[in-house]
């Protein structure tokens, strides 16, 4: 088996490593000696003294000093030989233990596996341990099965229905449906049934009755095998803060090609009056650990003895058939196949740079400003108004957003409006605080100020205005022509207000409905002259509106511009099922009428970038060698979509029943 090797593993929670003790664990196939030093800080070593080898964790530590119980060498928490005992007491040059990079977070110590310089950027998002209370419990076990084989079996729940039955799952639940989405290089995986028996467990812990309850699954898978679970039962119909659940983890770390730590936590919410007593928090402990150990791990480890006794007798390991339920399974494997080929080779140019929040401003309701600078202090590299940059935040959520000035003091300010519901972003930003760590990506401009204007027009629509006020900043320093009409509910929505408010460039419309909005439009677009362009950000009401007025006052083809945050649609109402050929090996992959393209070739097998899955940020453009396309994204040009020969895969469609694609 071969490890991913440039990431963080968990060696050991932090409670497992107390004053004066070593701990030896062997992860990835290499022994390691884990300890904490004089400060407290974790520490981990080879566990092998460069002598003969002796296992150092079979000697003795003072708190300071490792002594190898064979010959008594003595090395410090650093990994120097601080002492030889013998003849002179020279102490050979060669005479070091390996020391390795950990850190500690969330309550756990993480090993960095590989030799390039750490990226803390990779380090999962754990928080939910931060608030550990009374219904936490935090396990080990080692399973006498390979890593890969327990994530597969995680990632698809269908089989609590058959091997958990009564516990985790039931008959019940067999036909519900498995939603997986990506987001980056995240992996979500989600099963919802509605009024269904509940399993064991659970009606345990809720009304005990056996009544119908409507039950959740949702897994988060990162690389490369991290696991964020969300499960409970509700009251039917009722949303799930009324029921009860718990949030789990399930942190596997490979301790050889064969054997598995499996680090486990539980965190129950919702709790019944009356069950949270030891005697409950130990029987649904029991039940966990029952499932796992008694139920899971013999089922996954005749499992791999069959895959292994038939990879002997063919040659080759044997494929499986993959059924509806293993599109988690299908987007995991295939992110890490990449993920390990990238490893192979030499290390790529970074495409993330490391940052930290410089500082945080409120800048209107709900609206949010980040500085960021580079982490080792270093300028980032500068934008252009109207560019915008990949924010990677904890848990691998990557976002776009745009640059709020021309960086040119190599720092970035990004404003972020918290949406409710939030897919992950704006609440990971809402939830920053100073200094704490950021991946942001060099800047890429899709909406630039067009060459050769003379008069520009800027239409802001709420958050819509922050690459709009890079654009008025760099426009007002330039001596150009420029107005911008900043559109909001009212005063308390408007970010930068102070500034704007202080620019006479600058009108506010405030309170104003469609109507409203369009009677002032018409008079700011009326009369186009030559040169004249418009850029327009905003909800996709408000652009959609300047297009129509725009085209209503007679402006030339080209001359407006917008960059929109929603889509205007992924899969349309009465979308038709098609079929997606690929140019490069023939096959051909079955798109549903409530899939999207992107959907449909993850679950195939096949690797398409992707990031926003809304048609926004173009990195899921792929090249066209025949058929007719319906473009449902924001990203291309309307002379690109012409041209039909790229779409974007996340949103856009084949128009007939087929489209040829060059993967």
């Amino acid at each position: 088996m071969e490890f991913l090797r440039n990431t963080w593993y968990l060696v050991a929670w932090s409670c497992e490593l107390t004053p004066d003790t070593m701990l030896s664990r062997t992860v990835l196939e290499r022994p390691l000696l884990l300890t904490r030093d004089a400060d407290g800080r974790p520490v981990a070593l080879d566990d092998r003294c460069p002598h003969r080898f002796a296992p150092l964790s079979r000697g003795r530590f003072d708190g300071r000093t490792i002594t190898c119980g064979y010959h008594g060498l003595e090395f410090d928490t650093s990994g120097a030989c601080v002492r030889n005992p013998h003849g002179a007491g020279v102490v050979p040059r060669a005479a070091a233990v390996t020391a390795h990079t950990v850190v500690e977070r969330h309550g756990a110590v993480w090993w960095w596996a590989g030799d390039r310089e750490p990226d803390h950027g990779l380090l999962p998002d754990f928080g939910t341990l931060d608030a550990e209370d009374t219904t936490t419990r935090r396990d080990h076990l080692v399973m006498d099965v390979p890593y890969d084989l327990i994530v597969d079996n995680l990632l698809d729940c269908s089989h609590t229905s058959f091997l958990h039955d009564g516990i985790l799952g039931n008959s019940a639940m067999l036909d519900t449906a498995t939603t997986v989405r990506q987001d980056g290089d995240t992996v979500n995986v989600v099963r919802e049934s509605a009024s269904v028996p509940p399993p064991g467990m659970f009606d345990m812990l809720f009304h005990d009755d056996g009544a119908p309850v409507d039950t959740w699954t949702d897994f988060r898978w990162n690389a490369p095998s991290h696991l964020l679970l969300d499960v409970g039962v509700t009251t039917p119909g009722r949303p799930r803060s009324e029921g009860v659940g718990y949030l789990g983890t399930h942190i596997l770390t490979p301790e050889t090609a064969s054997t598995t730590h499996y680090f486990t936590t539980a965190s129950r919410w919702g709790v019944r009056p009356g069950t949270e007593t030891p005697q409950m928090r130990l029987k649904i402990s029991d039940l966990r650990r029952f499932a796992f150990e008694e139920q899971d791990e013999p089922m996954i480890r005749a499992q791999h003895a069959t895959i292994a006794a038939f990879a002997r007798c063919e040659d080759t390991a044997p494929e499986p058939v993959l059924l509806e339920t293993d599109s988690g399974v299908v987007r995991w494997r295939r992110i890490m196949e990449r993920l390990i080929a990238e490893d192979r080779g030499p290390a790529p140019r970074p495409r993330w740079a490391p940052a930290v929040v410089a500082g945080i401003t409120e800048a209107a309701v709900g609206i949010r400003v980040l500085h960021l600078a580079a982490a080792d202090g270093s300028p980032l590299p500068p934008g252009e108004p109207g560019g915008h940059v990949d924010l990677r935040l904890a848990g691998g959520i990557v976002r776009q957003y745009s640059l709020c000035d021309d960086s040119r003091d190599g720092r970035y300010t990004l404003a972020v409006q918290r949406e409710e519901p939030s897919r992950g972003g704006s609440a990971a930003v809402h939830a920053l605080r100073p200094g704490d760590p950021v991946a942001v990506s060099a800047p890429r401009n899709t909406f630039p100020l067009a060459d050769g204007a003379t008069r520009h027009v800027l239409v802001a629509g709420g958050i819509g205005v922050t690459p709009l006020i890079a654009m008025l900043r760099a426009l007002r320093a330039a001596g150009e022509s420029v107005e911008l009409h900043h559109f909001a509910r009212s005063e308390a929505h408007l970010p930068f207000l102070d500034e704007l408010s202080a620019d006479p460039a600058t009108t506010h419309h405030l309170g104003l409905d469609p109507a409203g909005t369009g009677a002032v439009l018409d008079r700011v677009l009326a009369s186009p002259g030559a040169g004249d362009h418009v850029y327009v950000c905003g909800p996709a009401g408000l652009i959609d509106a300047v297009h129509d007025r725009a085209r209503a006052h007679g402006w030339p083809a080209g001359t407006v511009h917008d960059e929109r945050f929603v889509a205007t649609g992924t899969a349309p109402a009465g979308a038709r099922r098609f079929k997606a050929v690929l140019g490069r090996s023939g096959r051909t992959v079955e798109v549903g009428e409530d899939h999207t393209l992107l959907e449909a070739l993850t679950a195939a097998g096949v690797d398409v970038p992707s990031s926003c899955e809304q048609g926004i940020c173009g990195t899921c453009v792929t090249p066209v060698l025949g058929g007719a396309v319906d473009h449902r994204d924001t990203y291309l040009t309307d002379d690109e979509r012409a041209a039909g020969d790229r779409l974007c895969v996340c949103v856009s469609r084949a128009a007939g029943s087929e489209v040829q694609l060059d993967l």
